[in-house]
């Protein structure tokens, strides 16, 4: 499993009081999550999965967002 995630993102999580947990997990419960032998109950769960840029299909797309 490759993870990349930029300094300035993990630094800003963790300013913010973000545990960030870096492996598979699951949902067993409303609000419960078992992720690395761990089980999480929290009010909110953050799930980032990550995206890459990709080119656009339209070419006029990206012009249309050009200032």
């Amino acid at each position: 499993m490759w993870v990349v995630l930029m300094d300035g993102t993990k630094l800003g999580l963790e300013k913010a009081g973000v545990e960030l947990i870096l492996s598979e997990g699951s949902f067993v419960a409303h609000r419960t999550l078992v992720v690395a032998d761990r089980t999480i109950t929290a009010e909110r769960i953050v799930i980032a999965t990550g995206s890459r840029p990709a080119d656009s299909p339209c070419p006029d797309l990206l012009k249309m967002f050009q200032f």
